[in-house]
């Protein structure tokens, strides 16, 4: 299966997360997705590995949706381990545009988070993203119950 690629500053290209499934780590209810997330920023050059869940990602999704008809309401990408966030919106920025922010936990004693903003995603790039990563879900097959409903 293709991995899902999503743009998250369509002006520079320098933002991104990728999604592939099957993962090798498994989790409630099968495999997980592999993500990665990948920041360009002047010399700076970020890959940040991680693993989600299907829930994740269609929240995700949904969220995406829900941001394109109210601007007032950000959409936000997290995995269920905590160690990736991806906000896009409020609105505010340039007119058609919506501000994004990535952010990565750093691992090790005394670390936190590294967080990195000034990204935007055109508007009318909003209902694509949502979709895309609709159809990665269907066509995958993975999981997209929260792991802590399953029986």
């Amino acid at each position: 299966m293709e991995p899902l690629e999503l743009l998250l500053d369509t002006e520079s290209r320098q933002a991104r997360l990728v999604f592939a499934y099957p993962s090798d780590s498994r989790g409630i209810g099968g495999p997980l997705i592999d993500g990665s997330l990948w920041v360009g920023r002047g010399p700076l050059r970020l890959e940040y590995r991680f693993v989600c869940y299907g829930y994740d990602l269609a929240e995700f999704a949904a969220a995406l949706r829900g941001l394109h008809a109210d601007f007032g309401c950000p959409a936000e990408f997290a995995n269920q381990e905590g160690t990736v966030r991806v906000r896009l919106g409020p609105g505010g920025g340039r007119r058609g545009r919506v501000p994004a922010a990535v952010g990565v936990e750093l691992l090790g004693e005394g670390c936190g988070w590294a967080e990195l903003g000034g990204f935007a995603v055109e508007q009318s790039y909003l209902p694509g993203l949502a979709a895309s990563a609709e159809r990665f879900l269907a066509e995958s097959g993975v999981d997209l119950t929260h792991p802590m409903l399953r029986g």
